[in-house]
């Protein structure tokens, strides 16, 4: 039994429950489950969307912050607000991502607990220029000396972390999870767009250069196959990448379906895809693509270490659009992307299962 209910706040999220990506999703699977052992957690929300007059979830306290809806700024304002917001009534400060490791300084002065969750190498992304890059190396190394505790959510990570910082006495590797879904999923949420079972190949992501939806594209339309390719990511705005991907429409079958943020369309869009594309080249251990086992989806995703980690020997993987040419205009694989992939989901069973992963953190708790 806990001698008191120790209060952790999770910041650098958008807020839960979780409809934006994988911190959300981690910020929501975390905090609930700390709820259950004993401790009190709070999340700290954008004051944005649906969440503003609730207060708990779960059990979880909710607690919003104000931040302006600029590009570029909305980041760094909330990430202020937070961290001034938790500087008092709080045993242990959790941030998700280092964008903003600079503000964590001000936590210091207050002598706080500080954890960090690394996430991927953000200054190699393509879309940054070389201000933001040498920005983001900058705060890379201001995370890792003013945290007291280094959370990497990939091996790749880790040893980069381990290589590079030679801090291994405060990095501890805690990856993402997910749940297998219960079957049968239902079908009606396909038919909103459209869309048949096994009649489509999926990609879900942020419509970004370094997820290489171009490539995918490309593979897709030079194979000649007949089956839709769908992207689920957000098209507002006008990014000049997103225009770019958004003249692939003129081709047949590609749909792009935007942004789709409720759970139970999402999940039943990936379970009764064809196949999965994972196009993630930078990061770590990616949300997505662990949903997508979950889902015991056949995976065709980028080949690098990051990826090879993640899905092991459960994947099949691209270098190049070519790559995804010469496996799409083999017949002889749309059989095999029609048989549920048991080795993805025994994976998630093994690596990556919620329960699991929580007891690392209960572990990095208890001998704090």
């Amino acid at each position: 039994m806990l001698q008191k209910r120790e209060k952790i706040a999770i910041l650098g999220s958008r807020g839960i429950p979780a409809k934006w990506g994988g911190f959300e999703t981690l910020a929501e699977e975390l905090s609930k489950r700390l709820f259950r052992y004993g401790y009190e957690p709070t999340v700290v929300c954008e004051n944005i969307g649906s969440h503003i007059h609730q207060k708990t979830y779960k059990g979880i306290h909710l607690k919003y912050v104000r931040t302006v809806q600029v590009r570029g700024l909305r980041s760094i304002v909330s990430h202020l607000v937070s961290v001034i917001q938790s500087r008092k009534g709080y045993d242990i400060i959790y941030m998700l991502g280092y964008h903003n490791a600079i503000f964590l300084l001000i936590l210091k002065l207050y002598r706080k607990k500080i954890w960090i969750n690394m996430d991927g190498l953000e200054w190699k992304r393509s879309k940054w220029g070389f201000f933001s890059r040498n920005y983001l190396r900058v705060m890379e190394k201001i995370a890792m000396l003013a945290s007291d505790i280094v959370i990497a959510d990939s091996t790749e990570i880790l040893k980069y972390l381990y290589k590079k910082y030679n801090a291994g006495h405060k990095i501890s590797y805690i990856s993402y999870g997910a749940d297998i879904p219960e079957t049968p999923l239902p079908i009606f949420p396909l038919k909103k767009f459209n869309l048949a079972p096994k009649d489509y190949f999926i990609v879900v992501c942020r419509l970004e250069p370094e997820n290489l939806v171009h490539t995918i594209i490309e593979g897709y339309v030079q194979s000649n196959v007949n089956r839709k390719l769908v992207i689920v990511g957000p098209i507002e705005g006008s990014k000049k990448y997103v225009r770019r991907l958004l003249n692939f429409q003129k081709y047949k079958g590609v749909v792009f379906l935007g942004g789709v943020y409720k759970k139970e369309t999402i999940i039943s869009l990936r379970f009764h895809c064809l196949a999965y594309f994972h196009g993630h080249s930078v990061g770590g251990t990616n949300p997505s693509l662990l949903e997508a086992m979950a889902c015991g989806n056949f995976i065709i995703a980028h080949d690098n270490p990051f990826n090879r980690a993640t899905a092991g020997n459960t994947a099949v993987y691209f270098k190049d659009s070519g790559d995804i040419t010469r496996l799409l205009s083999n017949q002889k694989n749309m059989a095999l992307f029609k048989e549920m992939n048991e080795k993805s989901q025994q994976r998630i069973r093994q690596f990556y299962n919620w329960e699991h992963i929580v007891q690392k953190y209960l572990h990095l708790l208890q001998k704090k």
